[in-house]
């Protein structure tokens, strides 16, 4: 009998965000993980210390940045001609889910 090994991809993907605070603009840089194009929900900002006040800034920056990009996929989707839209398909799906299911808090 064989056994079947089965390989678990995780991407690790970094964005950069520009945030406004009272100190003037701040930049937070958004790291997350995904599984199956899903961003899993408690890896993001986990380069900032779970808790610190980094850490809750970026989350939130980082549920406006998947709404965006949700937005923004979801449109070039829906305005590209088949089959040159398929390009979009899976960022889209990835932003949507993320902007569905994301908290801020973790």
């Amino acid at each position: 009998m064989h056994k079947k090994s089965t390989l678990i991809l995780l991407i690790s993907i970094t964005i950069s965000l520009w945030a406004n605070n009272t100190l003037g603009k701040s930049k937070y840089t958004i790291k997350w993980t995904e599984k199956n194009n899903k961003i899993i929900n408690n890896s993001v900002c986990h380069n900032y210390k779970e808790g610190s006040v980094e850490n809750r800034k970026c989350r939130a920056e980082a549920k406006t940045y998947f709404i965006n990009q949700c937005k923004n996929f979801t449109e070039k989707y829906q305005n590209t001609k088949s089959p040159y839209n398929k390009k979009y398909l899976k960022p889209k799906e990835k932003f949507c889910y993320a902007k569905r299911n994301f908290n801020i808090v973790n």
